[in-house]
């Protein structure tokens, strides 16, 4: 085959799978702004039906599953699009030049969506349940109502597990928006570029590293001066006899805020000051 005709059962293909994409992104921003519902509207479903203003029980207060169109077809696209993966790895494993490593990556994603799945049919579970055994009329919401003294379980449940679906949707978004740098890589400038910003990443993952390793340092040897006396976190009074370092004004943290610029000199004495100095 010479390299024209390559260049053109290539081309396709590649057509092909940028619109799959498309799509694939085009379902993920439509569950994300059409289907989703916020937390101030659910909490406003279940005030007016607790106060008599609409009639609605307890089942019918949670966001549905599996009923709208566009989650269907999510559904679908991305069961299919992993069984085509299923069959591409198995049709490269019988080929020992086509073998690549494992993508870690596709590996979460993939894990993700199941985990979103398991999270909308436990949803559905918990709302036939509702159906079938209601909460009694003087149940309230604790993910409401933090001071509820009577909870509906399986109605915090799913507002619980609807949240959880939500940040999972938010997480495989970046995934799925990123994933087109894959198909701007082929344009040969931009291409470069990426291939720069590959190698920049990994000289800050490097880079992160030795940040965790040096601020872990100075955030123990920290704590260790506050409870000393070394350190006063602002938040604590000077007779605090119990310091807490771990309090988001505490000397664990303190060397994390100093990386961006915060810096309080009246919290350290003579002998954290330096050290301080030197995390800095």
């Amino acid at each position: 085959m010479t390299i024209s005709s390559a260049n053109q059962t290539f081309e396709p293909c590649l057509e092909q799978r940028a619109l799959l994409h498309v799509i694939r992104t085009l379902l993920y921003v439509m569950i994300i702004f059409i289907d989703f519902k916020t937390r101030d509207e659910l909490n406003t479903t279940y005030e007016d039906a607790r106060t008599g203003v609409i009639p609605m029980s307890w089942c019918e207060m949670l966001p549905k599953s599996f009923e709208s169109a566009i989650e269907i077809c999510w559904i679908v696209l991305e069961l299919s699009l992993w069984i085509d993966r299923q069959d591409q790895n198995a049709r490269r494993s019988r080929n020992v030049a086509l073998q690549k490593k494992a993508n870690y990556v596709d590996l979460v994603f993939d894990l993700l969506v199941i985990l979103t799945l398991v999270c909308r049919i436990l949803m559905r579970t918990s709302s036939n349940q509702l159906m079938d055994s209601p909460c009694n009329a003087s149940a309230c919401s604790s993910f409401v109502n933090h001071t509820c003294d009577d909870p509906c379980e399986l109605y915090d449940l799913g507002r619980k597990l609807y949240q959880t679906y939500q940040v999972l949707i938010a997480f495989m978004t970046i995934r799925i928006i990123f994933s087109y740098l894959a198909f701007m890589n082929i344009y040969q400038p931009l291409g470069v570029l990426i291939i720069t910003i590959s190698g920049m990443m990994q000289d800050v993952s490097l880079f992160l590293q030795l940040f965790v390793v040096v601020n872990l340092a100075f955030m123990v040897s920290g704590s260790a001066l506050q409870i000393a006396g070394l350190f006063e976190a602002p938040a604590d009074p000077n007779d605090d006899p119990d310091p807490n370092p771990f309090g988001a004004e505490g000397e664990f943290w303190s060397p994390l805020w100093l990386t961006f610029g915060y810096f309080e000199p009246s919290s350290y004495s003579a002998v954290s000051a330096p050290v301080a100095y030197v995390c800095e």
